[in-house]
């Protein structure tokens, strides 16, 4: 028996969870089904007062407090639950506290520099921040209290010790979720198109620079289901079948092969580097430019869609007023209830907008579940208590990795190196998924969200700007971290 879930994905947040909670209430489609999970793709901006909002990296005029607060004090709670990752656009001393994990909110959960949970019986994966090649080497040197941010721009910069730790991973995702885009995207699906509505993404394109290498590797690795992103500020799509490209290589390779032959080469190479671009060296548009065009920030984008094999069930532009009813677009349904052909692998991309007027930022599709994944958990079969549980395979992954990641600024070559040759290593981190099976019976995460830092007054405007406090605190130790750490016998490398 197959059951299936509905779930909404928002692009990028920006600080707008009121508009975003709102536009989600008006798209029900006709079937009335309530949404099952939310699901943000980054710059979330988890600001709980004007410290966190110094501790965000981005231009002045753009500093303001934001909605989330009022759901860190109490005064809201999230309608839906809600998951997000990080972006480049965020509360980094908050995002940094919850660095594996946690509650920043009754019902919202972040998912960390890098996780795999279960929703339900849904395998979700996910990665923060964006792409910066002299960073990504780096190891997490920074400390609070993170000051001037400007100089520690670094903390959402993705470490390959992230990607690799993902890399460990066998079992299948259904989504992944992250804010950049994987480098080989935008050529997989309608460039023209893409290029028709943002033309100035055309010499990074033509560079191969839009996008992350580290997501490139990811996506081609990993071959969830689904994949959500943000940060281009566009809604993409496109279906890539993982099945015809292995095809076409294997094609390829075999003319390749039969023209040697012919032209009498003795040496044949049979290497594929395709997708071992981790290392080379890319740049990020998010850092040398705004991704909208300055004449765009206040334009209405035309009614188009990019159109790449599929859409979704339903999506929604905001009106020029908050209160407005969204637009909702009835389409054809995006085919998330069919069975993939026989032996086919597909990742289902899409990418959505900034929660703006007249933008294409929510979506909604239905995903399908086996009944047997949503009615246990791990291997124990416990009835869940939860809606939200940890992965096995992925805590053994942290239990195996953790305490090799460096917090050194510099980090040697030889452990680089180290880390790029790690190998499978299927069989540490099988011997500690069976240790963790044996001891641990609770898969369940618990809802302990507490109030760490403390939150902005009541009824402060979301416009508010940055205000010189003193005594200000920047980061606090939050329990939950310390709780999973003692829980699954993890390494904390942030316990200041």
């Amino acid at each position: 028996m197959v059951k299936s879930l509905r779930i909404a994905i928002e692009g990028c947040c920006h600080g707008k969870l009121d508009n975003i909670y709102k536009a989600l209430n008006y798209m029900n489609p006709k079937d009335n089904k309530n949404v099952d999970l939310l699901i943000i793709c980054g710059d979330f901006q988890a600001i709980r007062n004007f410290t966190d909002l110094k501790c965000m990296c981005c231009p002045e005029k753009y500093k303001e407090i934001g909605d989330f607060h009022k759901y860190y004090n109490g005064e809201k709670v999230a309608p839906v639950p809600t998951v997000f990752i990080g972006g480049n656009h965020e509360a980094q001393n908050h995002n940094r506290e919850l660095y594996l994990g946690g509650w920043v909110a009754p019902n919202i959960y972040y998912l960390g520099m890098s996780n795999i949970i279960k929703f339900r019986g849904l395998r979700i994966g996910g990665i923060s921040g964006i792409e910066n090649d002299l960073n990504k080497h780096r190891g997490y040197y920074e400390k609070p209290p993170f000051m001037p941010i400007d100089r520690f721009k670094s903390m959402y910069h993705t470490r390959i010790f992230e990607t690799i730790k993902l890399l460990k991973n066998k079992s299948k995702l259904d989504i992944f979720v992250s804010h950049d885009w994987p480098r080989n995207v935008p050529k997989l699906g309608n460039t023209q198109e893409l290029l028709r509505i943002k033309p100035w993404f055309k010499s990074d394109i033509n560079n191969n620079k839009l996008g992350s290498a580290q997501l490139e590797e990811l996506i081609n690795n990993l071959k969830p289901k689904y994949w959500f992103s943000a940060h281009m500020h566009v809604r993409f799509e496109t279906k890539i079948n993982w099945t015809e490209i292995e095809a076409q290589k294997k094609d390829n390779s075999t003319k390749t092969i039969q023209q040697e032959i012919n032209n009498d080469e003795i040496n044949i190479d049979f290497s594929d580097d395709s997708d071992t671009e981790t290392d080379k060296v890319i740049g990020n548009v998010d850092e040398i430019v705004n991704l909208d065009d300055s004449k765009e920030i206040n334009k209405t984008i035309p009614d188009t869609k990019v159109e790449l094999g599929h859409t979704s069930e339903t999506s929604a532009e905001y009106g020029n007023h908050p209160t407005k009813k969204a637009k909702v677009e009835h389409e054809e349904p995006l085919e998330t209830n069919k069975t993939e052909p026989q032996g086919e692998r597909i990742t289902n991309f899409l990418s959505l907008d900034k929660c703006l007027p007249k933008r294409k930022f929510l979506e909604i599709i239905d995903i399908n579940v086996d009944s047997e994944n949503i009615e246990s958990i791990g291997e124990n079969n416990n009835p869940p208590k939860s809606l939200f549980q940890y992965d096995p395979e992925w805590i053994a992954i942290l239990r195996t990795l953790q305490p090799l990641i460096p917090t050194e600024r510099s980090v040697p070559p030889e452990t680089i190196t180290k880390w790029i040759n790690l190998g499978d290593m299927s069989e540490e981190i099988e011997n500690e998924k069976k240790k963790v099976l044996s001891s641990i019976t609770d898969w369940n995460i618990p809802e302990n969200f507490v109030l760490t830092a403390p939150g902005a007054k009541p009824g402060t405007p979301t416009n508010s700007r940055p205000r010189n406090n003193t005594n200000e605190q920047f980061y606090y130790n939050n329990p939950q971290t310390k709780q999973f750490c003692e829980k699954f016998g993890i390494v904390d490398l942030f316990s200041y």
